[in-house]
C-alpha cells in the first residue's frame, strides 16, 4: 500500500515514481530528492490513514511507532529490500523485509482474573496530541477521496489517558529518540502497571 505525505508548510520529498511526497508503509519518504527525518520525532493523529486501533504514529529511524490505547507497535523495513521493490519494474510484487514488535499494557487483574485474559477488561486510554506542531500533513491512498485524509494535525507528543485507573503515559520524544514517561496520581500503586 502506498501514502502520500507531505508536509504543508514547505517543499515537499519527492519520491522518483510517483511524482509526488511518497512514503511508504513504516517507512521515511525516500527516492530522488527525499529529505531527511526532522530532528525530532512529529506525532501524526490517525484520521483513517492507519488501521483504528492507531491513535498517533511517528516516522522513527528506520521504520514507524504506531500508539495505540493500551501500547505501541514497532514497524521497522529494511531500507534496501525497499528500495529494490520501489524501483522494480517486474511485474510480480518483490518483498521487502522487515520486523515488527508489539508492546502492550495488560489490563489489570479483577476477581482473580490473570492479566491479559479475556475475563480481564481491555484497557481503552483516549489519545490527546501535546505540543501541537505549526504544520499537518495530507495522506492520499488510491484514487477514492473517501480514503484520503487531509490537513491532518501533528504534535511533539501523546498523552494515553486513563491507561489504567490514575495513571496516564505520556509518549514524547528527544530528538530521535521514542519515550514514555508513566504520570501517576498520589496513591496510585504503581505495581498495577504490567507490560
Amino acid at each position: 500500500m502506498l501514502s502520500l505525505q507531505a508536509a504543508a508548510h514547505g517543499g515537499s520529498p519527492t519520491c522518483h515514481d510517483h511524482g509526488a511526497a511518497c512514503t511508504h508503509e513504516g517507512t521515511a519518504p525516500h527516492g530522488k530528492g527525499a529529505v531527511q527525518a526532522a530532528s525530532a520525532l512529529s506525532f501524526v493523529e490517525n484520521r483513517g490513514q492507519w488501521p483504528t486501533a492507531v491513535r498517533h504514529a511517528a516516522a522513527v529511524p528506520g521504520g514507524r511507532v504506531y500508539v495505540e490505547g493500551n501500547g505501541f507497535t514497532w514497524n521497522f523495513v529494511d531500507p534496501g529490500s525497499l528500495r529494490d521493490a520501489h524501483e522494480s519494474t517486474s511485474p510480480v510484487p518483490r518483498a521487502v523485509l522487515g520486523h515488527a514488535f508489539r508492546v502492550r499494557f495488560l489490563p489489570m487483574e479483577s476477581g482473580g482474573t490473570r492479566p491479559g485474559s479475556r475475563a480481564a477488561q481491555p484497557m481503552a486510554a483516549t489519545a490527546e496530541g501535546l505540543e501541537r506542531r505549526s504544520h499537518h500533513v495530507n495522506f492520499f491512498s488510491g484514487s477514492d477521496p473517501a480514503g484520503w485524509a487531509s490537513r491532518v494535525p501533528v504534535y511533539g507528543g501523546v498523552r494515553l489517558q486513563a491507561l489504567y485507573p490514575g495513571v496516564n503515559l505520556k509518549v514524547h520524544a528527544e530528538g530521535q529518540t521514542f519515550k514514555y514517561d508513566l504520570e501517576l496520581e498520589a496513591g496510585v500503586n504503581a505495581e498495577a502497571i504490567r507490560l
